[in-house]
């Protein structure tokens, strides 16, 4: 089938998700369409899909329905995986909803949903694909609990890791800084060491030619989400949910920025903010 008679339906079976998850899109998708029949008083038609249709109705789902943060951007994240199916399929010219915002960091709600979709993925992993996921999920999961960058996490060898730290070598500006992990870190480390496959090269996670590529992470960081049912969102806000998690946890905003190798305290003033107003987040 081409993609241009490919239903929606069939475009997300296609993407591998759940079956719950896969219902899920579908529901959001008519709760959209039903809301626009009733506020334009006339039914849906794809190719008058809008921006301001997506913006108009985030507002709503926040003023009218009084929905959560977290649950307003999963019904977000359907709506632009639904206009990523209308493009392909030629019905449309340009993505509605691709300049809805991805999460700044993730909530606790949204951390438990995409840890269990990234469990899944590596516990229905077949035999020959699972030494692969593992390495792919450990990623990830290590940098949510130790808020290294994605290039700093694809860089570290071998030799840089310790029972309980791990040598950062090639931060931003080249400063070397050792990071004490915490009991999840250290655990996502043992377990991926236990399974990685024995080799010449130095990197702690290693492709079939070399380094693994911080594109080839994104992609696999794209698939989690939308297993989860959450907007796709950039590597460097598992860095930021660290942090958040780390400042909710009580910890001093100079101790944080040491861990994450940033001497910009001023950024960091954005993580004690209100979570549902992130607008000026910013660290690097």
């Amino acid at each position: 089938m081409t993609h241009k008679f490919m239903t929606f339906e069939q475009y997300l079976q296609g993407e591998g998700v759940s079956l719950l998850t896969l219902r899920g899109y579908l529901a959001d998708v008519r709760l959209f369409t039903e809301w626009f029949g009733k506020r334009r008083a006339k039914a849906f038609a794809i190719e008058t899909f809008s921006a301001d249709d997506v913006s108009e109705y985030r507002q709503y789902l926040q003023d009218e329905m009084d929905f959560k943060a977290s649950t307003i951007s999963r019904k977000l994240a359907s709506l632009s995986v639904f206009s990523r199916w209308a493009m392909q399929t030629n019905q449309l010219g340009v993505n509605p909803a691709e300049h809805v915002k991805s999460p700044r960091w993730l909530d606790q709600q949204e951390q438990a949903a995409w840890i269990a979709a990234i469990e899944r993925d590596v516990q229905q992993a077949s035999s020959r694909w699972y030494v692969t996921r593992c390495r792919d999920a450990s990623i990830i999961l290590f940098m949510l609990h130790s808020g290294l960058r994605l290039s700093e996490a694809l860089s570290l060898e071998l030799e840089d890791a310790r029972a309980e730290s791990i040598l950062v070598q090639r931060a931003n500006g080249n400063r070397e800084r050792r990071v004490p992990l915490d009991a999840e870190a250290r655990k996502v480390l043992r377990a991926w060491l236990a399974v990685r496959p024995p080799d010449r090269s130095p990197f702690i996670w290693a492709a079939v030619d070399g380094i693994v590529k911080e594109r080839a992470v994104q992609q696999v960081l794209n698939r989690y989400a939308r297993a989860a049912g959450l907007m796709e969102f950039p590597a460097d806000v598992l860095r930021h949910t660290f942090a958040r998690n780390l400042v909710k946890a009580g910890m001093g905003l100079e101790e944080i920025a040491a861990l994450l190798g940033t001497a910009n305290l001023k950024s960091m003033q954005s993580y004690v903010t209100d979570p549902h107003n992130q607008e000026n987040f910013e660290c690097r």
